[in-house]
């Protein structure tokens, strides 16, 4: 990513507009030691007044001091960064660790579904240092520097196939607490008690989380994103590949997960003996019924 400060807001000088509340914003941490560049020529070269700067993106072997921090949406405007530079401690908090901030605006940011949605891209596109979705396990890690390349962050990063008009289908959908968007869309098929009742859904699988209803953006994180049909389809596919990148570029994590795999199937298998064997032999009958009727049919065809 290539900056220029000039289009940036020192954290000491922001300008404070009431009424602008909806954008989405980049935190960068900018100090005497990053290295400034200016343009020459259609190129850049190192300049230390220059008013250039670039981050080179995520580096999986930290050779290059990052400079984008983090990317974020916000409805409340400047309020949401005062909570990023006082909050060290907490989940909406990243600390007084960045010096600069950018703020990109949209007359369409006005809407949820439009800031959500266009938020994620950019976390997918430029991987910054703090976000929760730009952070990868020593496992991952450990596929990225064996591939040397030949696999990008990207490629061990879950998909994500929605756009602006599927998150704001999921808006009208939590805005009514609309059941048929539970059961059409995210598959989830309402459950009844003996009574005829409606049993209460897990926090994951309805609107609410402790009897009160989930947030917008947390209802998209926590269930959309997880149950929508397009995330469906597109997180088996990336399951499948991911299994024979691990198998390939990191070999004791794909043994250990076959043992843990192995490990539940006998668990499993204890816990439920009985009914697994019933089925297995309600499975054999109907095949063997199969093979007699079949060599019943064939020995009548070859009668003269």
């Amino acid at each position: 990513m290539i900056i220029d400060v000039h289009k940036l807001e020192p954290i000491s000088n922001i300008k404070v507009d009431l009424n602008d509340t909806t954008f989405i914003y980049f935190l960068f941490a900018i100090d005497e030691h990053t290295p400034r560049y200016s343009r020459v020529d259609g190129g850049y070269v190192h300049n230390p007044y220059g008013s250039i700067i670039m981050d080179h993106g995520f580096d999986v072997f930290h050779r290059n001091t990052r400079v984008l921090l983090y990317i974020g949406e916000t409805s409340t405007g400047i309020r949401r960064i005062n909570d990023h530079w006082i909050s060290v401690n907490h989940k909406k908090g990243v600390g007084p660790i960045f010096t600069h901030m950018r703020r990109i605006r949209n007359p369409r940011f006005m809407y949820d579904s439009v800031r959500l949605h266009y938020e994620r891209v950019l976390v997918r596109k430029y991987l910054p240092k703090i976000n929760k979705n730009a952070n990868f396990t020593e496992k991952q890690l450990t596929i990225l520097r064996n591939s040397k390349g030949k696999i990008k962050p990207q490629d061990i990063t879950r998909p994500y196939l929605l756009n602006y008009k599927d998150i704001f289908e999921a808006y009208l959908a939590w805005d009514k607490e609309d059941e048929s968007y539970l059961t059409h869309v995210l598959g989830i098929q309402p459950t009844y008690n003996k009574l005829g009742f409606l049993v209460e859904r897990r926090y994951m699988e309805g609107y609410y989380r402790d009897n009160k209803k989930m947030p917008f953006g947390r209802f998209v994180t926590d269930v959309v994103l997880h149950l929508h049909k397009k995330m469906k389809e597109a997180s088996a596919d990336f399951n499948k590949n991911i299994r024979a990148i691990t198998k390939i570029f990191n070999i004791q994590a794909y043994e250990d997960k076959l043992e843990k795999d192995k490990m539940f199937n006998k668990k499993r298998y204890k816990n439920n003996k009985k009914e697994l064997i019933a089925k297995s032999n309600e499975w054999r009958r109907l095949r063997n019924a199969e093979k007699k009727k079949k060599s019943n049919s064939k020995g009548i065809e070859t009668q003269p």
